[in-house]
């Protein structure tokens, strides 16, 4: 059972905006071939695909290839980290990280999967997402609570 203490649109008679995660995994969209590695402390899948295939819907991120389906609540996720290179993301590639409650990432997007052109323009779109969305991208409102 999830009870969400969050006024709704409902509530207010306001439109509720897109949610930060939904808005910057549409963006993310441009990124082209990447590798999603959904992990949890016993170990972990990894799906190869084009980031033109992450559909949003009702609050869930949607990647549905013929032999994968893979869904994620993003009001499970607590903040995206779109990581640079380095000894603590990925060590040669850019890397967006979902973050979950219990603050470990639980979904990584790693974009080593292109090489030469594709790679330096894939490279670009990324840099362009984290100009306008930051390292660091928190999506929950911290005066609310989820419990479960």
């Amino acid at each position: 059972m999830i009870i969400n203490f969050v006024k709704s649109s409902a509530m207010t008679g306001q439109p509720t905006p897109p949610p930060r995660g939904s808005a910057l995994l549409a963006e993310a969209a441009c990124l082209g071939p990447v590798r999603i590695v959904v992990r949890n402390p016993s170990g972990f899948v990894e799906v190869f695909c084009d980031s033109d295939s992450f559909r949003l819907s009702a609050g869930w991120l949607h990647i549905c290839k013929p032999t994968t389906h893979l869904h994620v609540r993003l009001e499970s996720l607590t903040e995206v980290l779109l990581l640079e290179p380095s000894p603590d993301a990925h060590p040669t590639r850019p890397s967006i990280w979902l973050v979950g409650r219990c603050g470990a990432p639980c979904l990584l997007i790693i974009l080593d999967q292109t090489e030469g052109d594709a790679r330096r323009q894939q490279e670009r779109a990324f840099a362009a997402l984290r100009e306008r969305w930051g390292h660091r991208v928190p999506l929950e409102d911290r005066g609310s609570r989820l419990l479960h």
